[in-house]
């Protein structure tokens, strides 16, 4: 009797339930336009899509002459759509591109099914926690996924099952720790791989060992602590690597050994001493900024032949050093810019950068330099820009700027000249850039003088005083 009264009362509450999960559902309607690149598209306004109940119904007008096999852009940056809209992805069979921005997005629930001609998948700016297996899987011409700004803390080892021509993959600012290197083997093509802003703290040899032809990898602004070599024996084809705003403390020689195509290196922010970079035969641009160096020597950089620019801004750096001697002969026989930027230089000894023979932007701002000899920047003929601005510069000697075409210096809020000049021969320096920077050029004179008008009068008083003496 007891369980057939529980029975009785159970099923009007079960009704009630049901009742009130009972919502209209409202077919989602697609705005169609045209762009004036030929770009036919289905656009979601203010849309809401909660379930996949919600998909079973799509309207709106077509554009005449114009079908649902025209359509080739799915696009909404104004609605609410909770799942991957996968149903109506399936009815545009001709689609290339699907970009869904900041829609609320949580979670992928089908794989897409008619995306023969799918490209290009942007999800930025969601709250997708996870990416499961095979939901690419029929996308077999999927070259871009762009998943930035999620939640993203896990993604499954299938996720990219069947994305054979797949060349670019953007995760930047998720939550991923950690990543199985079986993630990346159905996509053994990728050639761009971004990583921004995660929370990876390791970095193993074979993590990205399954993924030969990678030529950008980028890891900026996660918590990795060191770097392997080994790591490079499977990338060999990488040619761009960034860590900037990780915690890596300290380099040997051959931390970045063995990756003959490596052209751009950049690497911050808690290294303190640097090393002698070796096999790095084709590196052209090494960005150091932000980290924690405090002196530069050319031994550190003489075995980087084909390296065109180093940026060492935002360091601690007090004393630098491109000396031509011995042993730097021939070192950085191509650099052309160097950016010393923010750092703690209160002066330039004579002959600093005589080794940089093809020196062409010196940028030497913000730092703590008082004077400048005629010495201290060769060959300063080469120079094309030269940048003191924000130093405590009172004096430059006039043949600093001896024989110098095509200068542009730049000395705002320095003590004895605040501008730019520009000096496009040796006739435009004696005929104007000469009397702007006389201030430079005088401070040593008159401070000189001043100093002798002080000695003298101090011995004539000196020789009073002594006179006085002996009247008393």
């Amino acid at each position: 009797m007891f369980a057939k009264l529980v029975t009785l009362t159970t099923v009007p509450l079960l009704i009630i339930v049901a009742l009130t999960d009972i919502r209209t559902i409202e077919a989602v309607t697609c705005t169609y336009e045209l762009s004036e690149t030929s770009v036919y598209s289905c656009n979601l306004i203010n849309q809401t899509i909660l379930t996949e109940r919600d998909m079973d119904a799509e309207t709106g007008t077509h554009m005449p002459g114009f079908t649902n096999e025209n359509v080739t852009l799915f696009i909404s940056l104004t609605s609410v759509i909770e799942i991957f809209p996968s149903t109506l992805i399936n009815r545009f069979v001709n689609l290339d591109s699907v970009a869904l921005f900041s829609v609320r997005m949580k979670q992928f629930t089908s794989p897409i099914g008619n995306c023969d001609h799918l490209i290009n998948i942007v999800l930025m700016l969601n709250q997708i926690t996870s990416v499961p297996g095979n939901i690419f899987q029929n996308c077999r011409q999927l070259t871009d996924i762009f998943l930035d700004v999620n939640t993203i803390s896990h993604i499954d080892i299938g996720a990219f099952t069947g994305l054979t021509r797949l060349r670019r993959l953007s995760l930047t600012n998720n939550q991923i720790s950690y990543l199985d290197p079986l993630v990346f083997q159905p996509i053994r093509n990728l050639t761009i791989l971004n990583l921004d802003s995660n929370l990876i703290w390791e970095v193993r040899a074979e993590t990205f060992g399954l993924l030969p032809l990678l030529t950008n990898l980028t890891l900026n602004a996660n918590s990795i602590t060191t770097w392997t070599s080994t790591f490079h024996n499977s990338n060999q084809a990488l040619q761009e690597l960034r860590l900037d705003r990780n915690q890596i403390s300290s380099l040997s020689s051959d931390t970045f050994a063995n990756l003959p195509q490596l052209k751009t290196l950049r690497v911050g922010d808690s290294i303190e001493e640097l090393p002698t970079f070796s096999g790095l035969n084709s590196l052209e641009e090494l960005w150091l900024n932000y980290n924690k160096l405090k002196v530069i020597s050319a031994d550190s950089f003489k075995n980087l032949k084909s390296l065109r620019l180093l940026q060492l801004s935002f360091n601690n750096i007090e004393s630098v050093n491109f000396t031509l001697t011995p042993t730097t002969a021939g070192s950085l026989p191509n650099l052309t810019s160097l950016n010393l930027l923010f750092n703690s230089i209160t002066e330039i000894p004579d002959g600093t950068f005589t080794l940089l023979t093809n020196l062409r932007d010196l940028n030497l701002c913000r730092n703590r330099i008082e004077f400048l000899s005629a010495e201290s920047i060769r060959p300063i003929i080469q120079i094309r820009t030269l940048d003191v601005a924000f130093n405590q510069i009172a004096r430059i000697e006039r043949d600093l700027f001896a024989g110098v075409t095509n200068l542009t210096f730049r000395s705002q809020r320095n003590v004895c000249f605040d501008g730019d000049v520009s000096i496009g021969s040796s006739d435009d320096f004696e005929n104007g850039v000469d009397a702007l920077l006389e201030p430079c050029f005088s401070f040593a004179t008159s401070l000189v003088g001043t100093n002798v008008f002080l000695l003298v009068g101090a011995l004539i008083f000196a020789n009073k005083v002594a006179s006085w003496d002996r009247n008393l």
